[in-house]
């Protein structure tokens, strides 16, 4: 299971490995913008009540 990132402006999805080939930092390969948000896998939160 990898981590998939989401562009804030255009909306695509971005992996790790693209990140790496286009050798930019942490930016979206499509648009340049610079805030890429994590994308939650579909798995079970727990949550710990007191």
């Amino acid at each position: 299971m990898s981590v998939v990132y989401k562009c804030a402006r255009c909306g695509k999805t971005v992996t790790p490995d693209e990140l790496e080939r286009m050798r930019m930092g942490v930016k979206c390969p499509y648009c340049y913008y610079k805030v890429l948000y994590k994308i939650r896998t579909k798995g079970t939160v727990y949550v710990k009540a007191i």
